[in-house]
């Protein structure tokens, strides 16, 4: 993956999905489909590939495009995408990098991801997203991708809905 990335593009790998108990991979998930349909071109704008910064794996990102922004320790949970869409105004564009890079994704059930949370911790979390990378956006508009701060929302409220 080093050799994709540069210091304004991210380099995105492949991902297989393993159960931490039974050690099951799971080769065929949507994560996987998105590479391999993405993987026939060069480079994708931020948009085009927004899938991929959803999580914090699958990515090489340059310490340029990082600089001195970390992760917003405030949030258990969305701080992952809160954080990629902090940087996504650095980055030009997003490369596939080659079939062989790949990611293996442990699945946990203690994990963040699966914990249940109420209605009520849903609607705040999605709430305090929303404000966050507003927050961002607002501050410099012409830096980030309108659309892709769009889907940031959007994946916001669909969490506080669900």
């Amino acid at each position: 993956m080093y050799e994709y990335a540069t210091q304004n593009i991210v380099a995105i790998s492949d991902t297989v999905s393993f159960d931490d108990e039974t050690k099951v991979e799971e080769i065929d998930n949507i994560l996987h489909r998105d590479f391999v349909r993405k993987s026939s071109r060069k480079l994708y704008n931020i948009y085009s590939v927004k899938r991929f910064y959803g999580a914090p794996h699958r990515k090489l990102v340059s310490r340029r495009i990082i600089g001195n922004r970390r992760f917003d320790t405030r949030f258990k949970n969305g701080e992952d995408t809160l954080f990629f869409f902090l940087i996504s105004d650095r980055v030009y564009k997003t490369r596939p990098s080659s079939g062989t890079a790949i990611y293996y994704r442990r699945c946990r059930p203690t994990s963040a991801h699966f914990t249940k949370r109420t209605r009520v911790e849903k609607v705040m979390l999605g709430f305090k997203l929303i404000g966050t990378m507003s927050n961002y956006y607002f501050r410099n508009p012409w830096h980030y991708n309108f659309l892709f701060y769009l889907t940031r929302v959007m994946g916001a409220i669909k969490l506080m809905i669900s």
